[in-house]
């Protein structure tokens, strides 16, 4: 049965898409109590789960397997390294950054040079991809102490190159052109020393001529894309070429030289149409689009838009694809792992109760065991009793030979001593007799007959008392011979009684354990039975799901492709950096679509800044939002309102118009803070509609309330005025306009609100650090105190800040 039991488990298992690796694994650490191999097991769990793609149970089961058992130094570094790699697949730069900090921490102590460079290069990645760019050059600044003192030009070169990188992206374009011209000069060095070229020059050429062309140096731009493309074709790197011509086309469109940016675009779209390049062909299509506009060549122009258009919703659809089947195949595996679990445990129980009844039976065979034993031993007592009975009889008739024997002897001593008494009778009366005879002549002869006659009495009564006590004697040991002679039949009497009712135990003992017998097959079979009937309800209900599932996956769809509309309506990074270099945004909708929306725009030497919380959050939050980006527009660029407490009296007027709001029961609308900053006057004007702003500088801090109306919903008073604030940018100023969800997400070991004072603490602690590691710390601190709380995230929430 106990075979039948596993082969059924292991088929059930081995249908599990995590694997039947993970399934043996978690079954060995089920059982498994020495924390050593625990330790190494579920670093093998973990290992198969990033195999699998499974990132956050990776990242889970490699910290088990730390905090189980001390290992080595290299095997713990080993751990925090993969800990580190699947944050990165999580796109989770943040904690990948921290865990790579304790490794170098430790190459940098130990003096290990080969492990600490290669860290470095790791987490400098890491940085740039959650754009904490100030962090990033600090780690490539130390590689270029450590590969300057080595002379390795080709790593300086790698370094340079990042280092160019970082500067652009900040927007210090003389420092980009200088560390990517620092590149050049040693790719110079080296093609001279090698005598050949490198994908890595390509790379430097080509990102030292996009420098340029942002500069408006087009010729300069153009050499290094010239550079490229024949590095990139000696190296026969299609796509490195097919980048390079595209380069050239952008740039020679800028010089306005339309027929050769024509010429270098048709050789890129061919590269990368040959070789399915899908990046390099929307890059085409873009500048094909925008080359024919400029000639007014509309029809083409349009057609190349909208091939542009599909891609990029190809493209987008497929990256949606993978993060949306990434988090299918996570909650897919903890689904999948809670089920093996619940059937590891279901074998266990199974195992325990066959267990148990094994350990029934054993001890129902060890008590008959005993109980024969005692048979045995019964039988052995009982000879031995028969063979004690036997010798008793010997003894008895040794005994009562020896009496015979004694009393023939006391009889003869008896005559004996008669006869000695006889004679002495006779003697006495001789005696007395001739003392009759002596008495006249001899007194002394008187006395002593007389003490004569009583030691002869003496001497005749110590016989009578000798006869008497062995007499006695014989008669006490005839009684006990008696005694233990019957003892013995009684004790054998009992002895046979004994052994009579034990084996009449035995008999109802073998009759129980045959009924018990029975009564487990018959619970063997309801179980198969049910089991059975437990699968057939399973296949119906992933049925179901399958059903349910798609027709979520539906309405996902849809809501998916609404989020990338209202994406594309928000501002760029490019519009922030352009226009607010020092600046951030944390964005972060509940659902996929979002009811709060920030909106961005230079105008008369004016930049306009607003930060607005619609009513509700999600699908009926983002129309609303989609609504005021109209009405500002209408407001700002057609009637050319540009003081915030006036945009935010039309704004209101705009919503209740929209909605009908005077004739409907609608009472939809939005909580918004305006900040406009003046250039020429450097002031920051601000107005809000319940939404704050914190301002600080010179290390205090200072919080401006908005008026207590909403835009939109109910309207009391005759017309809704909004007050101005004004305050002078003389000195460093810093300052941030956002929603109420952050403030009001539940969390923290007491489940309560992050609450408004907690936030501005946060804000006065950070306020002097780079505007990208400012937005990490907003983001990994509410990350923290929602999984400290074990809470989703109830609203909306959106940051700005700015630094002036």
């Amino acid at each position: 049965m106990k075979k039948y039991i596993f082969l059924f488990l292991f088929l059930i298992l081995s249908h599990f898409s995590i694997g039947q690796d993970i399934s043996l694994l978690l079954s060995k650490l089920e059982a498994q109590k020495d924390n050593p191999t625990r330790s190494e097991l579920m670093y093998q769990v973990a290992g198969e789960y990033q195999r699998l793609g499974a990132y956050k149970k990776a990242i889970e089961y490699y910290e088990k397997s730390l905090q189980t058992h001390q290992a080595s130094t290299n095997e713990t570094l080993l751990t925090k390294s993969k800990i580190s790699q699947n944050y990165a697949h999580l796109k989770d730069y943040t904690n990948a950054v921290n865990t790579n900090e304790e490794i170098l921490g430790y190459y940098r102590t130990n003096a290990q040079e080969a492990p600490l460079v290669k860290m470095l290069n790791e987490t400098s990645d890491y940085c740039q991809y959650g754009e904490m760019y100030d962090k990033a050059l600090a780690y490539n600044t130390e590689l270029i102490k450590i590969h300057q003192k080595n002379n390795n030009l080709p790593a300086l070169n790698q370094v340079y190159n990042n280092l160019g990188i970082i500067y652009r992206r900040q927007g210090n374009k003389a420092k980009s052109v200088e560390n990517f011209t620092k590149a050049i000069d040693v790719n110079k060095t080296l093609l001279r020393e090698k005598k050949s070229r490198s994908e890595v020059d390509a790379f430097t050429q080509i990102n030292t001529g996009v420098t340029y062309l942002q500069l408006n140096e087009y010729k300069k731009a153009n050499f290094h894309f010239e550079e490229a493309i024949k590095i990139a074709d000696s190296q026969n790197d299609k796509k490195l070429k097919a980048s390079a011509y595209n380069f050239g086309a952008i740039a020679h469109y800028l010089s306005d030289e339309n027929n050769t940016a024509l010429t270098y675009v048709a050789q890129a779209q061919s590269i990368a149409e040959e070789n399915k390049d899908d990046e390099n062909l929307l890059i085409a299509y873009q500048t094909l689009s925008q080359i024919y506009q400029s000639e007014e060549d509309y029809r083409d122009a349009q057609d190349f838009q909208l091939r542009y258009q599909e891609l990029k919703s190809k493209l987008e659809k497929q990256r949606q694809q993978a993060i949306q089947l990434s988090l299918e195949k996570e909650v897919e595996v903890e689904k999948k792992e809670n089920e093996m679990k619940s059937l590891i445990a279901e074998k266990d129980r199974q195992e325990a109760a066959l267990k148990q009844s094994e350990l029934e039976r054993q001890k129902q065979e060890q008590e008959l065991k005993i109980r024969e034993n005692e048979l045995v031993l019964l039988k052995k007592n009982q000879e031995l009793q028969v063979a004690k009975f036997a010798a008793q009889e010997a003894e008895q008739k040794r005994i009562q030979q020896l009496l015979e024997l004694t009393q023939q002897k006391a009889e003869t001593e008896k005559q004996r001593l008669l006869a000695e008494a006889k004679t002495q009778e006779a003697e006495r009366q001789s005696l007395i007799a001739k003392q009759r005879q002596l008495e006249s002549n001899v007194k002394s002869r008187d006395l002593l007959s007389a003490r004569f006659e009583q030691k002869v009495q003496a001497e005749q009564f110590k016989q009578e008392k000798y006869i008497r006590y062995l007499a006695i004697g014989v008669i006490g040991l005839v009684l006990g011979i008696l005694f233990f002679v019957y003892r013995g039949l009684r004790i054998t009497r009992k002895l046979n009684n004994q052994l009579s009712d034990k084996n009449e135990e035995i008999e109802k003992a073998n009759i129980a354990l045959h009924a018990k017998q029975e009564e487990i097959n018959v619970q063997n079979e309801e179980l198969q039975q049910t089991q059975e009937e437990v699968l057939a309800q399973r296949d119906a209900l992933e049925i179901a799901n399958r059903s349910l599932e798609r027709n979520n996956q539906d309405v996902k769809d849809s809501i998916t492709y609404a989020s990338r509309i209202q994406q594309a309506v928000l501002p760029s990074l490019d519009t922030f950096r352009t226009s607010l270099p020092e600046s951030f945004v944390l964005y972060k909708p509940r659902d996929i679509v979002s009811g709060d929306f920030y909106w961005l725009e230079e105008v008369e030497n004016k930049i306009i800044l607003i930060v607005a919380d619609c009513t509700g959050h999600g699908v009926p939050g983002a129309f609303t939002s989609m609504l005021g980006g109209a009405g500002l527009a209408e407001i700002v660029f057609q009637k050319r309102i540009l003081e915030p407490d006036k945009i935010l009296s039309e704004l209101h007027l705009y919503i209740r118009n929209s909605l009908k709001q005077k004739t409907t029961q609608s009472r939809d609308g939005m909580d918004v803070a305006i900040a406009v900053i003046d250039k020429e006057q450097r002031t920051l004007e601000y107005s809000g509609a319940k939404n704050p702003i914190i301002l600080i500088q010179n290390g205090e801090l200072q919080q401006i309330k908005g008026d207590k109306m909403p835009i939109g919903g109910e309207q009391r008073e005759i017309e809704r005025i909004f007050t101005k604030h004004t305050i002078p940018l003389d000195i460093k100023t810093t300052f941030y306009l956002f929603s109420d969800g952050y403030q009001d997400q539940f969390g923290g070991a007491n489940k309560r609100k992050f609450s408004s004072a907690q936030m501005r603490d946060l804000l006065l602690q950070i306020h002097t650090k780079d505007m990208n590691e400012q937005k990490s710390i907003l983001k990994g601190t509410i990350e923290k105190w929602k999984e400290d709380g074990n809470e989703e995230q109830l609203d909306d929430i959106l940051v700005v800040g700015v630094r002036i």
